[in-house]
């Protein structure tokens, strides 16, 4: 456990366990008397107060207790529940734990030869070292960030926690952030607090015209906040290499991007939604990446507009469990753009509605697996997954679908998956076809340059439920040709069946 930080005048202070405190009072008569009146005297940081540190501790003995041994009885606890006890002698400086809020309870004594203790008092108040406050309401600007005296501006609370070190900022009220801000260490933005800094709603931070986050080499945790932005230039954040954002019941609303992460970026989401609107007169995506991590998990993410495209990653790794996606555009919507990227899902539902052309997925050379995962799209022109794989598969990279559930809703073209190389291994999923079109493919193999299309390997594909689709692999097999493509492509005993849901 990191200790509190503390520095004692002729005594050395640790965390020290209870068995150890008579030895501890030993060391004490090391301590040299201070000078002082009539009456020994206890100096502290007043009750209940919340100080940055040092917190200093002084006894002062009077006259009649020059030859008395003082000494001081500390008990803290931090915000996340470590306790310690420390002893201290006539003078202490204490400084809390550099990430955390430290609560303290001072008692302090004068020893006499014979052993009788008196007491000169007690005390009890907070070390705060790492948090910059910021108040929409008692702010001011000649602030100094503490509790006491927060800031008004989220811009010069951001600003104060990079001069200081800091890594925590609690916000109060509805706040507005107006210029580019450039974070290069670790720093957690937490809203949802009232004018005594206790939970409450949470807040909003309005993100003014232009205004935008960059994360250079550090880590942004925002937790329990509203995000505003309406202006459209630039992302909202820009994760550069080493960068991490986190996202913790996070809710954003803005137009056009939403993150752009360099190469080695993070990006985490857990618990948030994301809404975001697009005006573009062509196919951006809100969230841009390249060879970085991206992980979301119980999470909302909502796209509207006439060209939408929700994810778009080069390289790198995707995680998305229990989260929805859904885009409703005017023109074309496609959620997922992945090449050369790892990917698992898990208890994810993608829902697509646009007026010419729809999709789910768009993978090239990208190996995934796909568990209990929901995918719906309807469109005059729908494929729900579209794979391009150059390579012949080896057997981790070959990817997977299992438990899962398509659904195409197309008056034209309708295509569950549409596939350019190797074909993916599909277990236990269900295919349904919603349209009125004539001719709807549950797999499609699309020839390569000059070579014909590639087929899927015997006892790959088993234990589905096809529903009224027209095709199974283009116009090879229509559907009541089910038992000859069985006989092929379907492993011993887990025959795919007509019509139903799925095993």
């Amino acid at each position: 456990m990191k200790p509190v930080r503390a520095s004692g005048r002729g005594f050395s202070s640790r965390f020290l366990p209870p068995l150890l405190l008579r030895a501890v009072l030993l060391c004490a008569f090391l301590c040299p008397a201070l000078p002082g009146g009539a009456q020994s005297l206890f100096t502290a940081p007043p009750e209940g107060s919340w100080i940055r540190g040092p917190a200093v501790l002084r006894i002062s003995p009077g006259e009649d207790d020059e030859e008395s041994l003082p000494f001081m009885l500390i008990r803290t606890e931090t915000a996340s529940g470590k306790r310690a006890m420390l002893m201290g002698g006539a003078g202490l400086d204490l400084w809390g734990e550099p990430d955390e809020i430290t609560h303290v309870r001072v008692e302090a004594y004068i020893e006499d030869k014979e052993g009788n203790r008196t007491s000169l008092g007690q005390t009890h108040f907070t070390l705060d070292p790492s948090t910059v406050y910021v108040s929409a309401v008692s702010g001011t600007g000649n602030g100094d960030g503490s509790r006491q005296r927060p800031l008004s501006t989220l811009d010069a609370a951001l600003a104060l926690a990079e001069s200081l070190g800091s890594n925590v900022i609690y916000l109060s009220g509805d706040v507005r952030l107006k210029d580019n801000v450039v974070l290069g260490g670790d720093l957690r933005l937490r809203g949802s607090y009232d004018t005594a800094w206790e939970k409450t709603a949470p807040l909003t931070i309005a993100f003014e015209e232009g205004a935008s986050i960059r994360v250079r080499g550090g880590a942004l945790t925002l937790e329990g906040v509203n995000l505003e932005r309406r202006g459209v230039s630039g992302p909202v954040f820009h994760i550069e290499t080493g960068g991490e954002l986190k996202l913790r019941e996070v809710s954003l609303v803005h137009n056009g991007m939403f993150a752009l992460l360099d190469e080695g970026a993070v990006l985490a989401v857990e618990d948030s939604s994301v809404f975001s609107f697009s005006a573009a007169p062509r196919r951006e995506a809100l969230v841009k990446s390249v060879n970085s991590r991206i992980s979301i998990r119980g999470s909302a993410f909502s796209l509207e507009g006439n060209y939408g495209l929700m994810l778009e990653m080069s390289g790198g790794t995707l995680g998305i469990t229990d989260s929805s996606f859904s885009a409703s555009c005017l023109r074309t919507g496609t959620v997922l753009s992945l090449s050369g990227v790892r990917s698992v899902f898990q208890g994810a539902a993608f829902f697509v509605e646009a007026g010419d052309f729809a999709s789910i997925l768009e993978g090239k050379n990208s190996p995934f697996v796909i568990q209990n995962s929901t995918f719906r799209a309807g469109a005059r022109d729908a494929v729900l997954v579209s794979l391009e794989n150059e390579a012949q598969a080896a057997s981790d990279d070959t990817p997977v679908f299992l438990d899962s559930a398509f659904t195409v809703a197309s008056s034209f073209v309708a295509k569950a998956i549409e596939v350019r190389g190797f074909f993916p291994s599909v277990s236990g999923c269900s295919f349904i076809y919603a349209g009125n079109g004539r001719n709807s493919e549950i797999f499609s193999p699309v020839a390569e340059p000059h070579l014909k299309p590639r087929l899927p390997q015997p006892g790959f594909i088993g234990g589905n439920r096809f529903t009224a689709f027209h095709y199974i692999m283009g116009r090879e097999y229509p559907l009541d040709s089910l038992p000859a493509f069985n006989r092929i492509y379907a492993p011993q005993g887990r025959d795919n069946a007509a019509g139903g849901p799925p095993d």
